[in-house]
């Protein structure tokens, strides 16, 4: 039974030397363990959001800490340091990011913190997932006492009893019970269509919570560009003033809010879609115009059919007068919506001229140079009635060559017939008719159509 025993010993003492040996390498290897005292955010002079922190090494090793930051963008890394924390020790972080972040921002970024073991230790990066402010919600305030939160991805270092656990930390971001923004208007327009000639539309909605952001993607709250902010006053009312925008049609647009704990989810984001922005003004293409400006009226006509076309869709207007107006909405001859316009003018008197000024507005209410026109009306011929011949008078049948009294009293007295005072008129009465070489043609039709009516 000794050899047995001997042998026994020697394989316990080899596994034992095994397992210390293990033990001794991952104590090596440890990663560190942190848990944040006191967390805050503020605002600097300048605006920036400044986090800050009391962190404690909670390991059971001295830690040199050489930085630490959020891996968010917006956030500016503390790098190059040398702190030395002993096990249970403290240490103090301070990180600047762009003003706006809020701390729903800072829970979705993970928080790190580059350290290693000692001088000579080999450096390593220790994340901090969901590590928040204290403000920002439940999530912060149970992992911090190691709780309710549950146990922490060994691979981040924080440990079975870290502070900012799996689950409590992102607990409070699942948007559930937070309401969407209730859209008020967009370029001040109440209802789609959205189409405006605004390329600096405001957004302005009744929301939910303290922060709100826009952004021309459907993207979540804290996803959102923190300069894209909205202003919220006390009773909830947001205004989004947007940056100058690109012309377009199906553009769209997206509202997000939070509290500070929580923020609406993607499905309850405010979202403006179909929207149309055109600072094009629409233009009368002038040779369409007919009849064209300068065009001389007979004295007979007293309006007439204008007929234009627009490079776009458009609503055109027009005024007629002496001194007709300027003003759109005073304009009261319609030409019509679309590209192609008509529409009646009437003229002035025989022997005046007459202005159209003519404006075209398209969908997003742009409006295009005024076009003023003239247009002449004639005066009106003078008609002048048929010419009466009193015939003179003839002897009767039964008649025997005496003359009446009234002849014999228009006779002289040598019984010779009187003579004719109008060579123009033949002896039956009708008018002689001369031919006269200085008539032009166009007299000669008219005497001949009078001669025809008369």
């Amino acid at each position: 039974m000794a050899p047995l025993n001997k042998i026994f010993f020697v394989v316990v003492s080899v596994l034992i030397a095994v397992l210390l040996a293990v033990a001794y390498s991952s104590w090596k290897k440890e990663s560190a363990l942190f848990s944040a005292v006191e967390t805050s955010l503020s605002e600097d002079e300048e605006g920036r959001s400044v986090f800050s922190a009391t962190i404690r090494n909670d390991g059971f090793r001295t830690i040199v800490v050489t930085g630490y930051g959020y891996d968010n963008p917006n956030c500016v890394p503390v790098e190059n340091i040398n702190i030395l924390v002993a096990p249970g020790g403290t240490f103090d972080v301070e990180v600047i990011c762009a003003a706006g972040l809020t701390e729903v921002d800072l829970a979705q970024a993970d928080f790190y913190i580059q350290n290693r073991h000692d001088e000579l230790g080999e450096a390593q990066t220790t994340f901090l997932p969901n590590f928040n402010a204290p403000s920002s919600g439940s999530g912060a305030s149970s992992g911090a006492s190691g709780g309710g939160g549950g146990s922490g991805p060994s691979s981040t270092g924080i440990g079975a009893s870290g502070p900012l656990g799996g689950g409590g930390g992102s607990g409070g971001l699942s948007g559930q019970g937070f309401s969407s923004p209730n859209f008020i208007s967009f370029a001040d327009l109440t209802g789609p269509p959205f189409i405006t000639g605004d390329n600096t539309p405001t957004i302005v909605a009744l929301v939910v919570g303290t922060s709100c952001r826009w952004s021309p993607n459907d993207l979540a709250f804290n996803e959102m560009l923190v300069g894209n902010v909205c202003n919220v006053d006390s009773e909830g009312l947001a205004n989004c003033f947007l940056s100058q925008q690109p012309d377009g049609t199906g553009l769209d647009y997206h509202v997000a809010c939070s509290d500070g704990s929580a923020s609406n989810s993607l499905d309850n984001n405010l979202d403006i879609i179909a929207v149309t922005i055109d600072t094009t003004p629409p233009n009368i293409i002038s040779s369409s115009i007919f009849p064209a400006g300068g065009y001389s009226f007979s004295g007979g006509i007293e309006a007439f059919v204008l007929n234009l076309n627009t490079n776009e869709d458009a609503e055109c207007r027009a005024a007629a007068g002496t001194t007709p107006t300027t003003s759109f909405n005073s304009m009261t001859i319609s030409l019509g919506r679309g590209i192609s316009h008509s529409g009646t003018i009437p003229l002035g008197p025989p022997g005046t001229i007459t202005i159209l000024n003519i404006l075209c507005r398209d969908n997003a209410y742009n409006f295009g140079n005024l076009q003023s026109l003239s247009y002449q009306r004639q005066l009106a011929p003078v008609l002048v009635g048929p010419e009466i011949v009193i015939p003179s008078p003839q002897p009767s049948s039964g008649d025997s060559g005496g003359s009446s009294v009234a002849d014999v009293a228009d006779e002289p007295s040598g019984g010779a017939p009187p003579p004719r005072s109008d060579p123009s008129k033949d002896p039956t009465g009708e008018t002689v008719r001369e031919f006269n070489s200085q008539r032009t043609i166009f007299q000669w039709f008219a005497d001949l159509f009078r001669n025809i009516f008369s």
